[in-house]
């Protein structure tokens, strides 16, 4: 049995579909872009789970966060992006 899909270039999500700015961030950054994230999850260098939240706002405050280099896994239209992020 075989099924098809059809996906528009709108739908695809590339790492250019969302911009962290600033990057490296000292206590808070922004996240624009064409798309909305519904989710963001932010794990430390070590792979280890440090903040989530839904329902995104443009400006995320990290200033708890220690220093280093994240991995942002953002949902954008129900699939996954992945960025890094340097807190200064």
């Amino acid at each position: 049995m075989s099924s098809s899909c059809l996906v528009s270039i709108d739908d695809l999500i590339d790492s250019k579909t969302i911009r962290i700015s600033p990057n490296p961030v000292v206590d808070r950054f922004t996240l624009t872009g064409k798309k909305e994230v519904s989710q963001l999850v932010i794990y430390n260098g070590m792979g280890q789970l440090m903040m989530t939240s839904n329902g995104l706002k443009k400006e995320i405050n990290v200033s708890h966060l220690p220093k280093g280099v994240y991995l942002l896994k953002l949902e954008v239209k129900g699939q996954w992006l992945f960025k890094k992020m340097v807190i200064e």
